[in-house]
């Protein structure tokens, strides 16, 4: 019978109808992502899988699709009255309109299975996810006999035949192989959409603390990449701005600060961003320490960072507890192991005024001295703003041998700062270290013009500052 405007409405009622059960199916949560048959990584993966294949469909186009074709059918029913006389143009209609949705259909049952992480389906998507795995193994085995013919009439050595790698593959094993192939893009994908999410700075501590695990990990593919595809000047501003929210904070408990100071610490090591994103670092504060710089724990807990990237960061904080901290007796095994010196002579220190300071002092400036000699020495002009509160002492009340070895690091200093250029950070560590030069000299203070080393500008001169000539001072 020829087709009937009945028929034709019938139809049209079809397609929007099953296009909006298919949309609000589409949209909610796959609960096989997330099921046992997963690990944690893998779920992680195929999360980003769907999630990558999301934003490349544009829901929003399909809504508007679906709101048309409803009016479509509103139309064409009303359409159908009129040309109700002309039986042959109703059948064109109905045929143009069937062969368009079997086209869309069509390609909503195959595209999954063919692009992997497709969020539109339908109920026959599986079905045809496993007929396309047995085409693919009977393709591979073609191939394989064809090439098996050729190096026969060529006498050429066999090969050993194909293994059965396609047979019973259902569309989940696709998406499965898809999300391993893409493994190394989505671990990158996955830090960048989880710091995305992070809105708490307890989020953000928890994140950090796992970025040293996360480098050094055998389940990541590769790590680096992942953490370019994050984009690690990112990373840096993030941890700036948390270790200076964390330092400024009059909620959080001084054990909490030094806690978060050094997963901050950990992850700038981690990552490597001392020499990735050293400008983005000098924005790290100091200004905050408070009572982290008496919390001898603290200065422990920092002891593994002294010789990699963050080694300034880590051994100006530890100075800054030596200096500050109970001198009790962690604080006595901290500064033992951090001036390397004996117990001994850490006791003749603490029994002569100001000298166990002294020596903090000269260890870390002479430890900064050497560091800005290195290729990468943004971080360790940053840690240069502790030195002022480490230079708070009585120099005249320490023993003379460590006199002594100031002004031999004084006299390194000045020779570095001589041979830089304009401005080097070496006349940083002389502004802040001339008062103990100055009171250790009285009178013969050595300090090139030093009626006017108030004035700014001589004090940014290294020809302002005069070598140590005391014959009894390098004796």
């Amino acid at each position: 019978m020829p087709a009937t405007p009945d028929f034709s409405r019938s139809f049209d009622k079809i397609n929007p109808t099953a296009s909006s059960v298919s949309i609000q199916r589409w949209v909610q949560p796959n609960p096989r992502v997330t099921s046992p048959h997963y690990n944690i990584l893998e779920q992680a993966r195929l999360c980003t899988l769907f999630a990558a294949g999301s934003e490349g469909f544009n829901f929003i186009l399909l809504v508007d699709v679906l709101h048309a074709l409803v009016h479509c059918a509103f139309v064409l029913f009303y359409a159908g009255l009129w040309i109700y006389i002309s039986i042959l143009a109703v059948e064109m209609m109905v045929v143009a309109w069937v062969i368009i949705s079997s086209l869309v259909y069509i390609s909503l049952t195959v595209l999954p299975v063919l692009r992997p992480g497709f969020p539109c389906s339908t109920p026959f998507t599986p079905i045809f996810a496993i007929v396309y795995g047995y085409i693919l193994q009977g393709v591979s085995r073609l191939l394989y006999s064809v090439r098996s013919l050729i190096r026969v009439c060529r006498t050429t050595e066999e090969t050993s035949s194909p293994e059965d790698r396609f047979l019973g593959w259902s569309l989940w094993t696709f998406e499965e192989v898809r999300a391993q192939k893409l493994a190394p893009k989505f671990d990158g994908e996955l830090l960048k959409r989880t710091l995305d999410m992070l809105n708490s700075d307890d989020d953000l501590e928890q994140f950090f603390d796992a970025i040293p695990g996360f480098c050094t990990s055998k389940i990541v593919d590769d790590p680096r990449r992942s953490l370019d595809i994050l984009g690690q000047q990112r990373l840096a501003e993030a941890i700036v701005g948390f270790w200076n929210r964390t330092l400024s904070s009059n909620l959080l408990s001084e054990s909490d600060k030094g806690r978060r100071l050094i997963v901050c610490m950990g992850a700038i090591e981690a990552a490597n961003l001392a020499v990735a994103a050293p400008g983005t670092l000098r924005d790290l504060s100091y200004r905050y320490l408070g009572g982290i710089s008496r919390s001898a724990e603290v200065g422990h807990s920092l002891g593994n960072l002294r010789h990699g990237n963050v080694a300034s960061l880590a051994r100006g904080i530890i100075a800054a507890i030596i200096s500050n901290a109970e001198r009790n007796g962690r604080w006595f095994t901290l500064a033992v192991d951090e001036l390397d010196i004996s117990r001994d002579v850490l006791r003749s220190y603490l029994a002569n005024g100001d000298s166990v300071l002294l020596a903090n002092l000269i260890h870390t400036t002479r430890h900064f001295s050497h560091n800005l000699l290195q290729p990468h020495p943004d971080l360790t002009r940053e840690a240069l703003s502790i030195l002022p509160s480490l230079s708070k002492f009585d120099v005249l009340s320490t023993l003379p041998e460590l006199q002594h070895d100031f002004c031999a690091m004084w006299n390194e200093v000045v020779q570095r700062a001589r041979d830089g250029p304009e401005n080097n950070p070496f006349v940083d560590i002389l502004i802040t270290i001339q008062g103990l030069y100055i009171a250790l000299h009285g009178s013969e203070a050595t300090l090139s013009n030093a009626p006017a080393i108030n004035h700014g500008v001589l004090l940014r001169q290294p020809t302002s500052y005069s070598f140590c000539t005391m014959t009894h001072h390098h004796t």
